[in-house]
């Protein structure tokens, strides 16, 4: 999630994390789970969180000597295609939890 937080700032609010300050205007910030979304507005934030991610994870890079980097954002799960797109070798791990075990923790 610290991930999507820093896209967050870097991309002036282009994230489905928006909300949490931003509460009535939750709608509006819907399409940036997936970007899928036509229309000129989606594009330009997809441009904008893109633009954002690849910056970050460059200094990230940069940070950790240039080894793999692991990303453990919710959000990504909505993203696959896209981070396909960008990165089309990535590996992907779903880690699957019982509901019941998840809310008692």
């Amino acid at each position: 999630q610290e991930d999507e937080l820093g896209v967050s700032v870097l991309s002036a609010g282009t994230s489905p994390y928006m909300p949490l300050t931003f509460m009535t205007d939750e709608p509006s910030f819907r399409p940036y789970f997936s970007f899928k979304q036509a229309g000129p507005e989606t594009a330009a934030a997809r441009r904008r969180w893109t633009a954002a991610f690849l910056h970050l994870l460059r200094k990230l890079s940069l940070r950790c000597g240039g080894r793999r980097l692991l990303l453990k954002s919710p959000v990504h799960t909505a993203r696959v295609a896209l981070l396909l797109q960008l990165f089309p070798d990535a590996s992907f791990v779903y880690l699957h939890r019982h509901p019941l075990v998840v809310y008692q923790s």
